[in-house]
């Protein structure tokens, strides 16, 4: 009858313990497992353009609208080799520096790829040169944008048109 008083608050302790380690295994991985959708919103020029410093300035929208998703430039103060570009990704305006000597690389005459990164995004910008219209000093551009978000690997990607305007 000892061993039996002994053995039973040994077994209802084991019990309790193994509960608990069960139960935060679980939310460690709901926690891991939820992703949501990346949202890439318009801007108006107005918003952003004390962001940048004199010269050309390039302006990217979705395909099918023509509202800002994407603009790039010198950025202020203006670097040799340095561009800033714009995005309003989650609701917030995300700035992303760029050294254009190793983030943008001119594949060729027709093709430039970007990779751009912040604290808390990556981007992915795949341009194809158009047209050029010399009378306006522009040149029509379109390719995809690929948005990674760091903190849980959520993806999206956008059509974008657009172009150069100096």
């Amino acid at each position: 009858m000892t061993k039996l008083k002994f053995l039973i608050p040994v077994i209802f302790f084991i019990a309790i313990i193994s509960c608990k380690k069960e139960h935060n295994n679980t939310k460690s991985v709901e926690k891991t497992a939820i992703k949501t959708t990346i949202t890439v919103d318009s801007f108006p020029d107005s918003l952003v353009l004390n962001k940048f410093g004199v010269g050309c300035i390039v302006s990217y929208s979705k395909k099918g609208a023509n509202e800002n998703i994407l603009m790039q430039g010198a950025g202020v103060p203006a670097e040799i080799g340095r561009s800033l570009f714009i995005m309003k990704i989650d609701g917030t305006l995300q700035l992303f520096h760029s050294n254009d000597e190793r983030d943008v690389k001119t594949v060729n005459e027709n093709l430039i790829k970007a990779k751009l990164s912040n604290k808390d995004y990556e981007v992915e910008v795949i341009t194809h040169i158009g047209q050029s219209f010399e009378a306006s000093d522009s040149t029509e551009h379109f390719g995809t944008i690929k948005i990674t978000r760091r903190k849980d690997n959520s993806v999206i990607s956008i059509d974008f048109v657009g172009g150069v305007a100096c």
